[in-house]
């Protein structure tokens, strides 16, 4: 490239040579980044190229003979490998926008970062893989990485709300603190990316079978990462007893209360009856439904939003409690609303095998005198 480099950076420490780097190092993940543009990408680079180099008739005759000297006999090789320093030095990335940007910049429009060294191949590319997802680098638009090893493609991602990702993390952070897990063996740290993956089986899953070409992840999706869960910790005699799936799924109830008050008003525990909320023209939507609320697991894209958008007051309370939300994660935060409300005992939800429904907690109660 035509570009002179600027120099690589791990953490405070400038490289410049491969003597910089850990002994033994076959390779490290960077992160460029072009400053004017904030575009980004997160890959892997080797620091040797391996060839194979076929042999002159002068140098087949002197292994002919050294082989001969030294007792080996079979098959000369007709071949040699030469190992040859690669382009680190000079290396931006061979995806295409990142070439461009380069043929079109100056070296100070650059960061380059070392963000790992590994000692083999198969390191390189599991971390390099591992860093893509904790760069969030195939969601986040300023990122120009668009594949995973040639197989996993940007455009095929489902859409995950960044609500959804805060409530993974905080699945997550609640299972390091709970009582049933034990703090011994400690929490899996690919838990996370575990949890991550079900989370998108479930949602390709669900859209396949009601035959969407994309899809949005869905709250009722989570129930997919319970397997995840429960395969990366280990209970203590208390969960065991509770049962794995039980203590998975308090997990995402307890991670919907932690994170409700950041997105929305406080509900506090003790209010007066005749204390006015935000939240009441919501739970009086469902007092005066006059059929049952449900979220079905086989809805399409549209059927799930035409029945979140039935619920009027959930417009007016977004739009004024979350007016610079992303307009297209608008239905996930819907739906989380009305689990939120559910974990604060200010809506029901009864889970059955075809989805789920939502009812105000007293209407069947009134109903029946």
């Amino acid at each position: 490239m035509a570009l002179t480099p600027v120099a690589w950076r791990y953490k405070d420490q400038l490289i410049t040579e491969i003597s910089d780097m850990p002994e033994g190092t076959y390779g490290f993940i960077y992160r460029v980044t072009h400053i004017p543009t904030k575009k980004k990408y997160v890959g892997k680079k080797v620091l040797f190229f391996e060839r194979n180099v076929k042999l002159g008739k002068k140098e087949t005759e002197a292994l002919k003979e050294e082989r001969k000297a030294a007792g080996i006999g079979g098959r000369v090789p007709a071949k040699k490998k030469v190992v040859k320093e690669s382009d680190w030095k000079d290396y931006y990335g061979t995806q295409a926008d990142i070439k461009a940007l380069v043929r079109s910049s100056k070296p100070e429009d650059w960061s380059r970062e070392i963000l790992d060294f590994f000692p083999t191949k198969k390191l390189l590319t599991y971390y390099e893989i591992k860093h893509i997802f904790l760069n969030d680098a195939l969601e986040d638009p300023d990122f120009l990485n668009d594949n995973i090893l040639g197989k996993f493609y940007q455009k095929d991602f489902i859409k995950v709300p960044e609500l959804a990702k805060d409530l993974l993390e905080q699945v997550v952070f609640e299972a390091r603190e709970s009582e049933y897990i034990d703090a011994k063996s400690g929490v899996s740290a690919r838990l996370s990316i575990s949890a991550f993956e079900n989370l998108l089986s479930t949602a390709e899953r669900r859209a396949i079978l009601s035959g969407d070409d994309e899809t949005m992840i869905r709250l009722s999706d989570f129930d997919g990462i319970i397997p995840a869960i429960t395969g990366k910790v280990e209970l203590v005699y208390e969960g065991e007893q509770e049962g794995a799936h039980v203590v998975a799924d308090n997990l995402i109830k307890k991670a919907i209360k932690s994170i409700f008050p950041t997105y929305f008003p406080e509900i506090k525990k003790l209010e007066k009856q005749s204390e006015e909320t935000p939240y009441d023209a919501i739970v009086s939507w469902f007092f005066n439904a006059d059929e049952d609320f449900e979220l079905l697991e086989d809805f399409n894209n549209q059927q799930y939003k035409n029945e979140l958008d039935k619920i009027g007051p959930l417009d007016d309370f977004l739009q004024e409690h979350q007016p610079n939300m992303n307009k297209a994660d608008a239905y996930f935060v819907k739906e989380f609303l009305l689990w939120g409300l559910v974990e604060f005992k200010k809506l029901s939800k009864y889970r059955f095998a075809e989805g789920t429904q939502f009812k105000d907690p007293y209407g069947n109660f009134i109903n029946g005198l």
